[in-house]
């Protein structure tokens, strides 16, 4: 059944879309990381080849091809990986692969909790550190409880403003504003979309 709520049917379609690409992705392309590492494979064994021997027409050809295949390979693996690393502001000389990586795992490293302690002890699985971190804030929060008094506004001098307006939708500018100023080639969020598919759409 369909959601009545609009950010809901989004956040839906979206997601749809997003296993559509990753289905696309599997089928066309297939793993790049895997067929890039075969690519440098073979390349390295025609390097080894022509040591004691010279590459056939044929050999010279698909030499050349895969050479050009593992550029694109590359560019992918690339753009991937800046995307996963959450890098926007560097230099063109300084856009360096390793960079990427070195960036992006040290992101997950230190967005990674490895153990929680509480007073029963250290919690070491997810669902054990989903449990002391709810009980944690629902500590910190506590529960709500009827006012006995209030404040009297005329006594201090308090001169009510009308407020509504913060509570108003958002407008069709407004968003746009928003999206057109994201960076185009960054993945905002957990979906995986760049900047630029939604500028695009």
């Amino acid at each position: 059944m369909a959601s009545t709520q609009p950010l809901k049917r989004l956040h839906i379609k979206l997601s749809r879309v997003a296993n559509g690409i990753k289905q696309w992705r599997k089928e066309k392309i297939g793993d790049t990381r895997l067929q890039l590492a075969l690519v440098k494979e073979i390349l390295l064994q025609f390097e080894a080849t022509q040591e004691y021997r010279s590459l056939s027409q044929e050999e010279l050809q698909l030499r050349r091809q895969l050479k050009i295949h593992s550029m694109g390979l590359a560019a992918i693996e690339k753009s991937r990986i800046r995307q996963k690393s959450r890098l926007t502001n560097i230099k063109c000389g300084d856009a360096n692969t390793k960079l990427f990586h070195i960036r992006a795992n040290s992101r997950a490293r230190k967005n990674y909790i490895q153990c929680l302690q509480s007073d029963n002890g250290i919690a070491l699985t997810h669902k054990d550190k989903e449990e002391v971190i709810g009980d944690y804030f629902r500590n910190q929060l506590g529960t709500m409880v009827p006012r006995p008094d209030t404040f009297l506004w005329s006594a201090l001098g308090y001169n009510p403003r009308d407020l509504s307006e913060l509570e108003a939708p958002f407008t069709q500018d407004e968003i746009k504003e928003t999206i057109h100023s994201m960076p185009g080639d960054k993945a905002p969020g957990l979906d995986g979309f760049t900047g630029a598919f939604f500028k695009s759409c």
